[in-house]
């Protein structure tokens, strides 16, 4: 090897010595007037590129050698005078160059920068971070939410359905008699229908006080239907009216552990009472009045859920709702509003972590709802008749004069209803719950002898009914989302349900309007599937099938086809 070519190599060699000094100019300034020496040796010919570049790579090799068997930076003088490390031998490492160092920080910095922020932000987002004081109080103590829904219905007439065999009361009522309703008289029952309808709901709530909420929810439907919000597509095209569904003002007090203890809310609000099924009354409802909910812990009850789990408690829910009221009076002098009172009691509770299970006891009592025939050529129990009726419910005529087209149908029976509700969840299929639902109702208001006195007629007493229900799927972990399962792509549920409701067991303007096309007298079957196509998205599918228990032939099948969008 010549005698430049040694130079050089030792003049690369010398940057893999380390270094005692610390000053980055001095090492950067070495570091560039020998890697300038060699370039120039190559310009001048006196080393070829090739050697330039082994000798590059030799002292790159020898640098990354030298650092491999060392691992311990002590200054010369401290080494010098350290006593040896176990077996013999002190051992050293490379001194790092304060701009390697500098490099080092950098990207190191940028990594915990970008990781931080995606944290940060994802967090932010989640629990709706604001600048403090950047927007005034009443900005953030509001919450909007609300949802869409587009459907497909048809309507299947059954092939033994006779025409002009089902009145629709409502409609004669309306009317002021059964010839004044013309061809409204009758339901249709023989002709296939195919719809397209909407549904939309757009909801405020608002935090006044720590504890105390209020809430505003506008609606789509009809102001003479208290039990769908749906709006029929295809009438000239005249606009969709919007309504104010819900009005109220609520006060929560909670325990230590967040839950609930005390709920008391008044105006148009949201159903109160645990329900696992519509037979006694339509999701859509809502109730006027005011309720209160108490909950109490039970520990005993659910031992692996820990103290702050909403399956352990029990519950008692009571609440008083004016279903029409007037300032007149009946002829002994007592009030002639019509009332709902309902008080219910149940409890939560698991018996492992994958089992849960929900039991309720409920009692609901009509005030003044019942018909009270007119004396003769009066109308003064008018009021007595029924604001919304669909079909099914035991009727009587109370008009009492000479003028037959002057009918007026009223309820026959009084309705005091006892309500036993059951649910159970198995979560031991994961990521799939199982839920078996079940409700009982009863009329314990219904009275032969009372209906005989009313009307005339002896109208055997038909005041049963139940619902038995089974659904899976991946959504739904709580009882409280069972109207709501799916929210995420590619979540799913399953559901079949069996009803059977017979004429008097609960007021048929105030039950499911979907099955049947609403009502009571009826029994059959549900079978549907959700599926999540996007976040807060999801596509339902649902088939009905019901006929008559005791009335004329009437048999209707419902498939509903739904788009859902939930914000």
């Amino acid at each position: 090897m010549s005698v430049i070519r040694l130079f050089a190599l030792f003049a690369l060699l010398l940057l893999s010595i380390p270094a005692a000094a610390d000053e980055r100019a001095e090492l950067l300034e070495m570091k560039n007037t020998i890697e300038n020496l060699v370039d120039a040796l190559v310009k001048r010919g006196v080393l070829s590129a090739d050697d330039a570049s082994e000798l590059k790579t030799e002292a790159a090799a020898k640098a990354r050698a030298d650092a491999a068997t060392e691992t311990q930076v002590e200054p010369a003088a401290a080494v010098a005078d350290a006593p040896p490390q176990a077996g013999g031998k002190v051992v050293r490492v490379p001194y790092v160059p304060e701009f390697v160092k500098d490099e080092i920080r950098e990207q190191v910095r940028a990594e915990l920068r970008q990781d931080v922020t995606e944290d940060v932000v994802e967090r932010a987002r989640e629990e709706r971070w604001g600048v403090k004081d950047a927007l005034p109080d009443w900005v953030t103590a509001i919450n909007w939410s609300g949802d869409l829904r587009l459907r497909y219905q048809g309507d299947y007439m059954g092939s033994g359905n006779v025409a002009n065999s089902v009145a629709d009361f409502n409609a004669i009522n309306d009317a002021g008699g059964i010839a004044r309703a013309g061809p409204d008289v009758f339901r249709n029952i023989t002709e296939d229908r195919h719809r397209l309808r909407v549904r939309a709901r757009l909801g405020l709530g608002i935090t006044v006080a720590d504890r105390v909420s209020a809430g505003v929810r506008l609606i789509t439907g009809r102001l003479d239907n208290p039990i769908s919000l749906n709006e029929t597509l295809g009438r000239n095209g005249d606009p969709i009216e919007f309504n104010v569904d819900r009005l109220f003002l609520a006060w929560d007090e909670k325990d230590r552990d967040g839950l609930t203890r005390w709920h008391l809310t008044g105006g148009r609000i949201p159903n109160p009472y645990f329900q696992p099924s519509d037979i006694v009354w339509d999701n859509d409802l809502a109730f006027e009045g005011v309720a209160a909910s108490i909950r109490a812990p039970l520990a005993f009850l659910d031992p692996v859920a820990g103290p702050a789990s909403p399956h352990r408690h029990v519950f008692l829910t009571f609440g008083a709702y004016p279903l029409d009221e007037s300032e007149s009076a009946v002829d002994d002098g007592s009030s002639n509003d019509k009332w709902l009172w309902g008080a219910q009691a149940g409890v939560n509770f698991a018996f492992t972590p994958n089992h849960a299970t929900s039991l309720a006891v409920a009692y609901h009592d009509y005030i003044n709802v019942v018909g009270r025939p007119n004396s003769f050529n009066s109308v003064l129990n008018d009021w007595t008749a029924p604001a919304s009726l669909v079909k099914g419910n035991s009727l009587f005529d109370i008009r009492n004069d000479l003028d037959v087209t002057t009918e007026l149908f009223a309820l026959a029976a009084d309705y005091t209803l006892l309500n036993v509700s059951a649910q159970y969840r198995y979560s031991g299929f994961d990521p799939v719950n199982v839920w078996v639902t079940g409700d009982v109702v009863k009329n314990i208001g219904y009275d032969e002898g009372d209906v005989l006195r009313r009307t005339g007629v002896r109208i055997p007493e038909r005041s049963f009914g139940y619902h038995v229900g089974l659904q899976l799927g991946t959504a739904c972990e709580i009882a409280q989302s069972l109207n709501h399962c799916v929210d995420e792509f590619g979540e799913w549920t399953l559901f079949a349900y069996y009803r059977y409701l017979q004429r008097d067991a609960v007021l048929d303007a105030f039950t499911d309007s979907n099955f049947h096309l609403g009502g009571t007298d009826t029994k059959g079957y549900v079978l549907g599937f959700d599926y999540g196509i996007t976040r807060h998205t999801w596509l339902r599918l649902r088939f009905m099938s019901g006929d008559e228990i005791d009335g004329a032939p009437e048999g209707i099948d419902t498939l509903q086809v739904d788009m859902n969008a939930r914000f």
